[in-house]
């Protein structure tokens, strides 16, 4: 009977988990508080949330047509402000 391996990053070393906090990504388990949602998205999460590339979403930031914060380098996306963009873009379906 074969042994199982423990579960390990990819570079073969167990993930650093701080002790007394579950890795969960928007509750502590240590305080048992959740926590506020996030402001703003990072490019990856916001084309996840918005169903399109990364590609896309740059050449639309790009071209000024998402709305987007630029903050020490980083490109990040407000969530109250995609949201009203979302809204205002809406194509009726009939």
């Amino acid at each position: 009977m074969r042994r199982q391996r423990a579960v390990t990053s990819v570079h073969g070393r167990q993930p650093k988990q701080l002790p007394g906090v579950a890795m969960n990504k928007f509750v502590l388990q240590s305080e048992k508080r959740p926590l506020p949602p996030p402001l703003m998205y990072s490019t990856r999460e916001a084309a996840h949330v918005l169903g399109i590339s990364e590609r896309t979403l740059a050449s639309r930031t790009k071209d000024r047509a998402i709305p987007c914060v630029r903050l020490e380098g980083r490109v990040l996306y407000p969530v109250k402000a995609l949201e009203e963009w979302i809204a205002r873009n809406q194509e009726s379906v009939k």
